[in-house]
């Protein structure tokens, strides 16, 4: 028994008022649960990215899935008009890639039975400061300079838990010319339910130094956060961007505090109990301390997602 997605594809739009023709809309469906979980009352929370290599559209987000929830990217994510402009390209592929980060019960009581399944993610061995570079050049950079507001592209994923997203002329048509920066959550560590973060966006060609501060969690409000604080406030204008053939961006996120799956504050000098246990060289009670799920209810759907194909920490799928 498997967990069964399937792909949807709009390739000019789905909404009946027709506010979206033009977007090629792509969605993930969940159409079959295995049925020796019992699903009743249960929510998954699952993290997806939806990539096209050819276009390089990407987008990611976390979203609450039932039996029969389907979740696409954002508007003009891809247009039609690039696509039919495109006298080279042959075939259009779509990599879905998912995780399975929490089974919720929703109709829980208590926190302790609310939480029946977390993904096995940890911090790295540097939980209060983490840095990466990201070198846009090449093919990426080209794609980049030709897009519309709406197009986005994204990072590879660090550390398990972060990528950036980037709308170089908007993330939608009334910001056009803004060059919209997104820092996405992709995965919480166990026993995790937010990490107050700054993260600073850094690079000396186009003179960026920009720093903010945000709560990250699972719910949608908290899965991402812009690097602009309101409409006015322009950091990068998509001209400018277009002045060069090459930039590295580099990020820096700072963990401010730790909250824990009961919303208490987890003390920094107890922040240990979050990393990986090979990392650590403890025997990992001090992850199950944390973590407020049964741990034989873990393990089980543990075991019952590795049989449902590539497993759940990782499914991928491909559609062209």
């Amino acid at each position: 028994n498997r967990l069964e997605w399937q792909i949807e594809a709009y390739p000019n739009g789905y909404r009946s008022n027709m506010s979206d023709v033009g977007s090629f809309q792509i969605f993930l469906k969940l159409i079959k649960i295995p049925y020796d979980i019992d699903w009743m009352g249960n929510e998954l929370v699952i993290f997806r990215r939806i990539f096209s290599p050819q276009v390089k559209s990407s987008y990611s987000r976390i979203s609450q899935y039932n039996d029969g929830t389907s979740k696409g990217w954002a508007d003009y994510c891809l247009g039609l008009n690039e696509i039919k402009r495109d006298r080279k390209l042959e075939k259009l592929t779509f990599t879905i890639q998912l995780q399975i980060l929490r089974i919720n019960n929703q109709f829980a009581r208590t926190v302790d039975d609310k939480i029946i399944y977390q993904s096995p993610i940890y911090f790295p061995s540097t939980i209060k400061h983490q840095q990466f570079k990201w070198k846009i050049d090449g093919l990426l950079m080209s794609k980049m300079q030709g897009a519309y507001p709406g197009k986005q592209f994204e990072s590879a994923i660090f550390n398990k838990m972060w990528c950036l997203n980037v709308a170089p002329n908007g993330a939608a048509k009334k910001w056009k010319d803004y060059f919209d920066v997104f820092l996405v959550l992709c995965g919480l560590p166990q026993g995790v339910q937010q990490v107050d973060v700054i993260w600073m966006i850094k690079c000396d060609k186009l003179d960026l130094n920009t720093r903010r501060r945000y709560n990250f969690g699972y719910e949608k409000r908290n899965c991402n956060d812009c690097w602009t604080s309101d409409d006015n406030d322009k950091k990068l204008s998509f001209q400018e961007f277009k002045m060069y053939n090459q930039v590295e961006i580099i990020l820096d996120i700072e963990i401010r505090g730790i909250r824990g799956n009961y919303g208490n504050d987890i003390a920094e000098k107890e922040w240990d109990r979050y990393l990986d246990p090979k990392l650590t060289g403890m025997d990992g009670k001090h992850v199950e301390r944390a973590v407020s799920v049964d741990e034989a209810e873990n393990d089980r759907l543990n075991k019952v997602m590795d049989n449902m194909g590539e497993g759940a920490y990782g499914i991928s799928g491909n559609w062209s």
